[in-house]
Formats: C-alpha cells, structure tokens, sequence
C-alpha cells in the first residue's frame, strides 16, 4: 500500500503518524499535506482572504443652527388722525397698560434708529412708562429713559424735556412738550399735541401715531373768524354728527378759571337739556340745560360732547 502512494508521486514518502486527540490537530495535519502537495505540483496557495473593509467616514458633524432670522417690524409715523367712519381703522388703533403699547398682536418698540411695532414679547425695548394717557397729555417715557417724540411726519425717541419755570408765572408761546405729549382717547386713536408751526394753530389738523399713512385726510376746515389771542379764557365749538356738539374750553391764563359755555353761543335752543360727556376720559359727566360751566386749570384746555337728551 505504501509502495503504491509512492509511485504516484515522485519523491514524496509518506510516513504513518499516530493521532492525537481532537479534531484540531487533524485540521492541522491536513492544512501542512495540503500545501506539501500544492508546492510539489505547482499550485499556487490559495490567495490571502481580502483586507477588511475601511471603517466608514464619520459622519458630518451637524450644520451648526443659523442665526435667529430678525424681527419682523412695521414703521410707525405720525398721520391725519381719522374721524371719517363710524370705526376707526386698525392702523390707528392701540390699548395701553402700564408698561405697553400695541396695536394688535404688535407692541410699540423702540431701537437704536428708530421707533416700530414688532410682535409683542418679553423685550426691554418694548417697555414704557405710562401714566394716565386716557385722562390727559402725557409723556411716553422708555425704558431707557428718553421720550417718545414727533415732528409732525416720523416718530423717534428723545431727550425729554421739561416746562420751564418761567411758564407757570406766564403764558409761554410755546411749549418746549408739544412734541412729546400724548392722549390715547376714548377710540383707541394715540394723538399727539405737536402742532404745525408752518401753518395757523386755528387749522391745524390733528395727528395720531399710525403704521400706515392716512390714505384720506380730511380737507382742512375754513380758517374761523378773527380772535383775539390777548384774551386768556376761550370756548371753540363744533358741530358733530346727530345733533352732537363738541366744545373745547381753554385757559390760557397763569390762574385756575371758571370758563362758561351758553346754549346762545353754541346755537343751541335756550331750554335743550344736553347730555355731558367728557372727551379726555370717555366718562360721562351729567346733564346741562342752558349753558355748561366748566373748571379748567392754568394753561389747560378741557374738551366735553354735548348730545340732546329726547
């Protein structure tokens, strides 16, 4: 049997060998004949197994988050309050609290350049003192100390400015305020008292903070008749819609005063009682047949609503 392995493959003798025991040392013996016969007849080895796969890239690290997109915000001007329609239009409208005003979802705020709305949140620059605005002109105070202000046409803020003492001893021709006092009236309409020196004082056109311009401002009204600006005391009226009639009454004097309206001057019938409410406040005030007399501080206006009672 020995003779008959040799003869098939020259040079080669195979030799008995004892077993050991376990499979892995059969696996090994077979593993060294395999390879002794591979080289004796030229076959190559079988090739080495390929090298493990690269390990994946890491992945990208994430985009890093893109800055906060700015503020959406609106201009806020000044413009010809609007009186024409039984609703004033939104643009015009704002509430305020103690420390805000908005018009809508959008809070008055304020920047380096300038003032605008923007949505309301937590945000100092949308902080301002106010103190009674419904009852009479006051000053917008920010939170950083300057005051809301106008020249008729834009809105920024500024230093603010005090009365003189000289005006609480005479009538001052014109208030060093009359750019920074404002009234929120009974509509929701933020007027400003900053009048047009450009133009008489008798005509001058109301104007209230907006975000959008007055697209139909009122034709200005006939100059009235000649009158005396010496005089400290005055009462201007106007006629409103269903038999309404408004009536400011000035004190231009350095003393509080009494100042009387009669039915004769508003031209109004003698015995018409009249149904008395207060412009400022929306508060109404009582009844008046005749005539309307009225307590006005110095260097003060009040203003009333007069409706016939049926």
């Amino acid at each position: 049997a020995d003779a008959d392995a040799d003869a098939g493959v020259p040079g080669l003798r195979l030799t008995p060998f004892k077993f050991r025991s376990g499979t892995a040392a059969l696996h090994a013996r077979g593993r060294r004949l395999q390879s002794a016969y591979s080289a004796l007849h030229g076959i190559a080895p079988p090739p080495p197994p390929p090298p493990p796969p690269p390990p994946p890239p890491p992945p990208p690290p994430p985009p890093s988050p893109s800055p906060s997109p700015p503020v959406p915000s609106l201009p806020v001007l000044v413009t010809s309050c609007d009186f024409s329609g039984a609703r004033v239009p939104k643009e015009q409208v704002w509430t305020a609290s103690s420390t805000a005003l908005q018009s809508g979802a959008n809070c008055l705020a304020y920047n380096a350049s300038a003032v605008v709305l923007q949505p309301c949140a937590s945000d100092i620059h949308q902080v301002w003192q106010i103190t009674n605005i419904n009852d009479t002109l006051v000053q917008l105070v920010s939170s950083r100390g300057d005051c809301l202000s106008t020249d008729g046409v834009s809105v920024t803020t500024d230093t603010c400015q005090q009365e003189p003492s000289i005006c609480e001893q005479q009538v001052c021709s014109l208030s060093l305020l009359y750019k920074q006092l404002w009234h929120l009236d009974e509509f929701g309409q933020l007027q400003s008292s900053f009048t047009n020196s450009t133009q008489s004082a008798l005509v001058n056109q109301p104007l209230c903070l907006a975000w959008k311009a007055n697209a139909n401002p009122p034709t200005p009204p006939p100059a009235p008749p000649y009158i005396d600006p010496s005089l400290p005391l005055q009462v201007w009226s106007g006629q409103l819609s269903n038999n309404r009639v408004a009536v400011v009454f000035v004190n231009a004097d350095t003393q509080n005063a009494n100042i009387t309206a009669k039915w004769a001057d508003l031209h109004l019938q003698p015995r018409q009682k009249m149904h008395v409410e207060n412009m400022f406040s929306g508060k109404a005030v009582g009844t008046a047949v005749e005539m309307l007399t009225v307590a006005v501080d110095a260097q003060d206006a009040a203003a009333y609503r007069l409706t016939p009672v049926a």
